[in-house]
């Protein structure tokens, strides 16, 4: 999502991260950049950041080999998603 100025971003997805920890299925397990990576005992993986004025939400379920390989494999989604929000 788009808005006015980072700080809204900001107050947006610090928001949407504590609706969805409050709703108990997800649990915080990290966090990347300004934001949180999130987790279930299912593989569902979500993580929360923004970049500048937009918030990110992206949300991944794998099958770990090992644990923490969710929480690895999101951060390099989101590494791809910043790299290319600077790429010119």
């Amino acid at each position: 999502m788009v808005f006015g100025s980072a700080k809204d971003a900001q107050k947006f997805r610090a928001a949407d991260a504590s609706d969805v920890l409050a709703k108990g299925a997800l649990k915080q397990v990290d966090t990347y950049g300004d934001g949180v990576v999130l987790q279930d005992t299912q593989g569902h993986v979500n993580t929360m950041f923004t970049i500048n004025n937009v918030a990110v939400d992206i949300r991944t379920g794998i099958a770990e080999k090992a644990p923490g390989d969710g929480v690895k494999d999101i951060k390099k989604v989101a590494d791809a998603v910043v790299a290319k929000s600077k790429a010119k």
